[in-house]
């Protein structure tokens, strides 16, 4: 099961704060696992013995002839689902941006790095794209630096309301997500991940 690693909050929405002790209820009785797209297990979430799966490696499987790839988190907490992605490639530099969010309005802001894109293919990584806010954004600030193709790929592809057609406005070449959550943009599969632990 994908469990929610960053309590995300907009606008006063406490649906993530609500939806932790039902997930809670429902597996702790059962003594599941969850596998999750961070590589530390979260303790204060369940009761149960939980065994950490990192899907992030499969991200790279659909990436083809990237020139010169630049793996970038849109913030530093990603940045390890960036590296992982950018390892599993084989090739490629790794950076992120730098993200405040103003809780009462929602707004994000994105400060780019130094790091040069012009020419270059650029890879967003992230662990869940939501109403893909953060994402759009970062596309939309990479291509204005006169990148590439710009990639847009996660673990969890919520893709809520109209996150599509966001990423779509901001110019991105492609969406990739695993099939933690089924969607047209899963084309990852999170079995490999899964019986690789299990055989452990």
């Amino acid at each position: 099961m994908a469990t929610p690693a960053r309590t995300r909050r907009s606008n006063g929405d406490n649906r993530s704060r609500c939806a932790r002790p039902l997930a809670r209820s429902v597996l702790v009785p059962t003594g599941s696992s969850s596998s999750s797209h961070t590589s530390q297990p979260s303790p204060y979430f369940f009761t149960v013995p939980t065994e950490p799966i990192d899907a992030a490696a499969g991200l790279a499987e659909p990436l083809s002839d990237l020139q010169d790839p630049l793996f970038v988190a849109p913030d530093e907490g990603a940045i390890e689902l960036a590296t992982t992605t950018r390892d599993a490639y084989g090739e490629g530099a790794v950076d992120y941006f730098e993200k405040d969010r103003d809780y009462e309005t929602g707004e994000i802001e994105l400060t780019p790095s130094d790091a040069p894109v012009d020419g270059r293919d650029v890879v967003v990584v992230d662990d869940i794209i939501a109403t893909g806010g953060t994402m759009s954004g970062a596309i939309e600030v990479l291509n204005s630096r006169g990148a590439g193709d710009v990639y847009a790929v996660c673990v969890h592809p919520v893709l809520a309301e109209a996150a599509r057609t966001k990423l779509a406005a901001a110019g991105v070449e492609r969406v990739i997500g695993t099939d933690s959550l089924e969607r047209a943009v899963s084309d990852v599969s999170v079995a490999p991940a899964i019986a690789a632990r299990l055989g452990k």
